[in-house]
């Protein structure tokens, strides 16, 4: 069946609320007309339960049982057949309804008729928005060049759309300007790792590992799997390091906390680095058989003694040794490098030096270390469509002389990639 813009319209409004909480379904029953159907219906109950996955808690995306009676949602419950959730919601999760159905909440599209700033609005039609909109893109990049407009839009989650389309529709458009506050969240550690020091991702494998450093998060407040596996690793007697200014529950309950000045965790990297290599703790042979430039990185650690990091990050001297040692000669050990991490100014190189803590302890892409996987972008980056961006356009990007990630962002693999060999 043809999917005109008609159709998709009318399909998501007949999908009901509880699309609106879960992009993602995860059952694949659906009803004769390609619309959400319940997954648990009683015989003369009104309530039909909807099995959804969300994508409104950034990366977690539990599975949830939506509750629904004549369009309107009852009950947002966790499933307990998800297995990283295991029925447990995240904060987001469990205030959804109250979002669903916020008095301020944007549900339709609405046009200015005032002036700027006099808050008058009016409803309009989805095709008079959406025409109105590719109308005035038309008279902008006729008048000003494709260049002259800009696509700014929120940190998209897994799987969401945002990813791929928005940058599709700006590259055949025919400008490059498309920014979003990535640089704040996750792109400093998913670029430095997959351009520059691993050729992949390298998430923490908290399952199977005996120490884990958890470096500027709180995964009780924003990621609940992770939660729910570090909960479980710790009843197995995994050792937990906390680097965090926060005094957070993990911090109060870890084997080592390391309270730093805010900013400091490059610094407090190095000083790490030092004592590994100062004593000896590498993995010899991982470094020798897979690493490069180890004798420059032990002359640049040489001038990070603990005693000079202290000064830098407020952390004892005596306490970057300790968690040195923990972190390299309890194997395997792993480190979840958080958000916080990407919020400062020299977040890249302090992101390096943590994935050097990885790449010299020998507990890289080995289990309970930090694991190599496909890389996120492969395939996403198909659906771009940059080579329909021209050089000359891509010339004319903001920033264009400073912006390194757009220029190898390009050179990720994608599924058509002579890099990626067949399945």
């Amino acid at each position: 069946m043809r999917i005109t813009r008609r159709v998709f319209l009318r399909g998501v409004v007949a999908t009901g609320a509880a699309a609106a909480v879960g992009n993602y379904v995860s059952s694949l029953e659906r009803g004769s007309k390609g619309v959400l159907a319940p997954t648990d219906v009683t015989p003369g109950n009104p309530e039909k339960i909807f099995t959804v996955v969300s994508d409104v808690d950034a990366h977690s995306q539990c599975k949830m049982k939506v509750h629904v009676i004549k369009k309107k949602v009852t009950e947002i419950l966790g499933d307990p057949t998800d297995l990283e959730s295991k029925g447990e919601l995240t904060i987001r999760d469990r205030h959804m309804k109250e979002i669903l159905y916020a008095p301020d909440r944007l549900k339709y599209p609405m046009k200015r008729v005032g002036e700027k700033g006099e808050g008058r609005w009016k409803r309009i039609s989805w095709d008079e928005a959406l025409t109105t909109i590719a109308n005035r893109l038309k008279e902008i990049k006729k008048k000003d060049g494709a260049e002259a407009i800009h696509f700014l839009h929120g940190h998209y989650h897994s799987g969401d759309i945002l990813g791929p389309y928005i940058p599709r529709l700006a590259n055949l458009i025919g400008t490059p300007n498309v920014s979003n506050p990535s640089h704040v969240c996750h792109l400093p550690r998913v670029f430095l790792q997959f351009n520059f020091d691993f050729g992949a991702v390298v998430p923490p494998d908290v399952a199977h590992t005996n120490c884990l450093i958890l470096w500027g998060g709180n995964p009780e407040a924003t990621n609940k799997p992770q939660e729910i596996a570090i909960k479980e690793a710790r009843k197995r007697g995994v050792r937990l390091i906390v680097i965090d200014p926060r005094k957070t529950s993990y911090a109060e309950e870890a084997d080592l906390h390391a309270q730093l000045r805010p900013g400091t965790d490059g610094a407090l990297a190095l000083g790490m680095l030092n004592v590994i290599v100062k004593e000896g703790l590498y993995d010899k042979e991982f470094v020798t058989e897979w690493t490069i430039g180890f004798d420059k990185l032990k002359g640049h650690v040489e001038d990070y003694p603990p005693e000079k990091v202290e000064k830098i990050t407020w952390v004892p001297a005596q306490r970057i040794r300790e968690i040195a040692r923990m972190y390299a000669t309890t194997k395997p050990a792993c480190i979840s490098p958080r958000n916080a991490l990407d919020q400062h100014t020299n977040a890249s190189c302090a992101i390096r030096a943590i994935d050097m803590l990885v790449a010299i302890t020998g507990n890289l892409d080995v289990k309970g270390g930090n694991l190599i996987v496909i890389p996120i972008s492969m395939g996403l980056e198909d659906l771009k469509l940059y080579e329909k961006l021209t050089p000359e356009a891509e010339g004319k990007k903001i920033g264009a002389d400073k912006c390194l990630y757009s220029k190898l962002s390009k050179t990720w693999p994608s599924l058509h990639s002579s890099l990626i060999a067949p399945l």
